[in-house]
């Protein structure tokens, strides 16, 4: 597995993505050093073996972050309901 990660002037890694599994290494390398150029983060590139503690970990993190992500619009769903429930209630008035 290939991932991207993007760090500041003092190394701290803002962000990561896995990388297409159908990206070439030598165009991915091109889009890497064209961002370096632009951007005043830094991306770089790490390769994770499939199976190591490394990949399960990335996973792990990958799952939690989209179930946050899923939780926050489960939340932003009920309000908009809640939100229609209570206009409707209005109109009554």
């Amino acid at each position: 597995m290939t991932v991207a990660y993007y760090t500041n002037d003092e190394g701290v890694i803002l962000r990561h993505h896995k990388v297409s599994d159908d990206m070439n290494p030598l165009e991915l390398q091109e889009k890497i050093a064209e961002y370096n150029k632009k951007s005043r983060d830094k991306a770089h590139v790490h390769q994770i073996q499939e199976g190591s503690l490394e990949a399960y970990l990335f996973d792990l993190a990958n799952k939690k972050l989209r179930l946050n992500k899923e939780t926050v619009q489960d939340a932003l769903d009920a309000l908009s309901e809640a939100r229609n429930h209570i206009e409707c209630l209005m109109e009554e008035l």
